[in-house]
Order: structure tokens, then sequence, then C-alpha cells
């Protein structure tokens, strides 16, 4: 929600004044800074200079305070990085990275705040922020989108680890009871592995193709494609274990 604030607010400056009557959220604090450019679309002062000065400002100072917004929203991605864990190789080398470029993006920020005095007319606010909508639309949404595909994979490794526990502990009482002669239950098992196997290489296939730069949509639909076939899964260990349950004294 955050993004596609930033994305409105930016773009706002390169409306024309009576367009500007955007809804703006609270985040940020920019509702007022709206209601007084609409306001002094509707009721500009008399003198025509004075009208433009007035405007300007308030455009340097919703600039301003929308890139404030959007360092905001960039330590709130930081954060969420700096807690991804450091056990796996692969994943320790991608936080590293996009701390990286992360670093990059406060860098930017910081350097067009530092410009906004500097600007002295309409046409100069409008441009900036058409360099800064550009530049997130280039730069900053594929970010988003590669780390928040290697947030979400992270997460979904304790769903893949209580899924490898339960097929030990079903798989131990299978061979303890010597079921697997049972077609049924061999059936149930063979495929309960097959689908936890084929889970397992598309989760961490999906890692590989965030470490190797794939698109962020590729990786999305691959992580997508590996919780389905775990949910397959964990159908079959239903199977496999109601098949378990016929031969069980009562």
């Amino acid at each position: 929600m955050r993004r596609l604030f930033i994305i409105a607010a930016v773009t706002v400056f390169l409306l024309p004044l009576s367009l500007t009557a955007h809804a703006a959220s609270n985040f940020c604090d920019l509702q007022e800074s709206f209601q007084a450019l609409k306001d002094l679309g509707v009721n500009p002062p008399g003198d025509y200079f004075e009208s433009v000065r007035a405007e300007l400002n308030l455009r340097k100072t919703m600039l301003g305070k929308t890139l404030d917004c959007a360092t905001e929203e960039a330590e709130s991605l930081k954060e969420e990085i700096r807690n991804l864990p450091e056990s796996d190789p692969d994943v320790a080398e991608l936080k590293s990275f996009f701390l990286g470029r992360l670093a990059d993006v406060f860098a930017y920020y910081d350097q067009q705040k530092s410009k906004i005095g500097d600007l002295v007319s309409l046409q100069n606010t409008k441009n900036t922020a058409q360099d800064i909508l550009l530049w997130r639309q280039s730069t900053w949404e594929p970010l988003v989108a590669d780390s928040q595909n290697i947030i979400l994979w992270n997460k979904n490794q304790t769903l893949f680890r209580t899924a490898e526990n339960r097929f030990n502990q079903i798989s131990q009482t299978v061979r303890l009871l010597k079921l697997l002669e049972q077609e049924d239950v061999r059936r149930y098992f063979d495929d309960s592995e097959k689908n936890l196997r084929q889970a397992q290489n598309l989760h961490l296939g999906a890692k590989r193709m965030i470490k190797y730069y794939r698109p962020a949509g590729e990786v999305t639909e691959t992580i997508k494609n590996s919780l389905d076939t775990l949910a397959k899964t964990y159908q079959k260990f239903f199977g496999l274990s109601q098949e378990v349950k016929k031969f069980l004294p009562l």
C-alpha cells in the first residue's frame, strides 16, 4: 500500500494543478500538503508571481516528504533483509547483495533530497519527480520484487522442514510394521516421497533462480509451484496414514 502511495505522491507533481485532488492516505503526513495544493488551485493569490512561488514551495515540501516516505519504505525492507539467517551460504550471500543495493537506494534518495533547495521553477520540480518515478520503476521495483522472493523463500523453509520430518516419521512407522509389502501402502508411500522430492527440488530451484538473477516473476511462480506441490504431498501423507491405520491394532 505504501509503495502505491509513493508512486501516487510522486506522480502528482507531473499533473496540472487542477488535477491534484488525489485522495492521500495518512502515510508520511502528506494529507495537509495535498489539500493545500488543491486549495491553491481553487483560490490562488491575486498576484501571479506570488501564486507561482507558493505552488513551488508547496511542491518542494511535498517532494521532500515523499522522499522521506520512500526512505522509510526502504528502511522497512532493509530490516526484513537483515533478519535473514546466515546459516545458509547462498542466503547469506544474497543478504549481503541486497543490503548493498539498498545502500545505493539510500544514497540516491539523499542525493535527490539535497537538490530540492536548488529547484527554482515548477518545471524543475516536475522534472525531478519524473526522474524519481522512472528510477523507482527501473531500479526500486525490481529490487523489491527480488528481495521479497528471498524473504518468502526463507519463510517457506519451515514448511519444508516440517514436511520432511513428517515423512520421516511415517516412513519409520511403515518400515517398522513392514507395510511396504502392501500394495496400497506402497503406492501412497512412493507417491508421497515423489511429491515431496519434487516440491523440495522446486523450492531449491527457486533459490538458485534468485541467486542467478532470474526474472522475479519466474521465481515467484516457481515458489508458488513448490507450495502447490507440497500441498499435494500432504494429501498423499493423509492417504498413506489412512492406509497404515488399516493394519494397526484397534
